[in-house]
């Protein structure tokens, strides 16, 4: 097709393939200098038809294995009901909103860090003052759909359940609740950019970027957070299992991590 770039063509004939049945999930595809010889174009033509694919959840890429053909269910992410207080109160998780009965794991680092800027602004606290950081790595299917680092005040934070990996039934926003903190109101701004470097392993593919923040009933801006997700995997809508092992509290200055399956252990 006249004015199409090569490695497009390519691409948009493979996930015809795939949509269609052609090519099924769990097939192998062709190697590159296979395809390369199918299409007549070079390697790297069909390497980038195959980036395009990948970032598009319709392939998935093994080391030293191949491609092989694994369609991905498109995430939906509906911000009025996954932060509505029906929602958490109840116990649930906020990613249950989005992913269901769907498999999920979350990589969860806790730990204290000196306030950014566009954080201490916030929070009314001095650039470089210690806030608590919750930072989220979550997967659906096997796949990293979201990156999210949430900042809290340690005044708020401190003896609550916050500070552990696990939150417990509902979440961040639960806990603050019981200290008569509950949110009222979330502001979130999106932007689509290209990942940075040190999180282009979790995802390559455009990333949907968003900062947002949460204010208490008691009117204070509360928490802070930032979120990169994999564009082509999810969603915005408009408009707004318990965890392996026993849970424990950070010390400060001490970052652990741990997989939590199946739980929202964020915001």
């Amino acid at each position: 097709m006249v004015g199409v770039p090569a490695y497009q063509r390519v691409a948009d004939e493979l996930r015809l393939a795939i949509l269609t049945g052609e090519m099924a999930e769990g097939d192998r595809m062709p190697s590159l200098p296979e395809l390369a010889d199918r299409f007549g174009v070079t390697t790297a033509v069909v390497h980038s038809a195959v980036n395009v694919l990948r970032g598009e959840g319709l392939v998935v890429t093994r080391q030293g294995a191949g491609t092989y053909v694994r369609r991905f269910q498109r995430l939906r992410r509906s911000s009025p009901g996954r932060l509505s207080r029906d929602w958490w109160a109840s116990g649930r998780a906020i990613q249950d909103h989005d992913t269901g009965v769907r498999p999920r794991a979350v990589d969860v680092i806790v730990g204290e860090v000196p306030a950014p800027d566009f954080v201490s602004a916030e929070l009314g606290v001095e650039p470089g003052a210690p806030v608590l950081s919750r930072a989220r790595r979550l997967e659906v299917d096997g796949r990293p759909v979201q990156l999210a680092t949430s900042f809290l005040p340690l005044d708020v934070t401190q003896g609550t359940a916050i500070s552990y990996t696990d939150t417990g039934p509902g979440g961040t926003y639960a806990r603050l609740a019981e200290i008569g903190l509950a949110p009222v109101r979330f502001r979130e701004r999106l932007t689509d950019r290209a990942p940075i470097l040190t999180r282009a392993t979790h995802c390559n593919c455009p990333l949907v970027a968003a900062r947002g923040s949460s204010r208490s009933s008691a009117s204070r801006t509360r928490s802070r957070g930032a979120v990169a997700e994999p564009g082509r995997r999810t969603r915005a809508q408009p408009r707004r299992k318990r965890p392996v092992g026993v849970d424990h509290r950070l010390p400060r200055g001490d970052w652990r991590g741990r997989r939590v399956p199946g739980r929202d252990c964020g915001r």
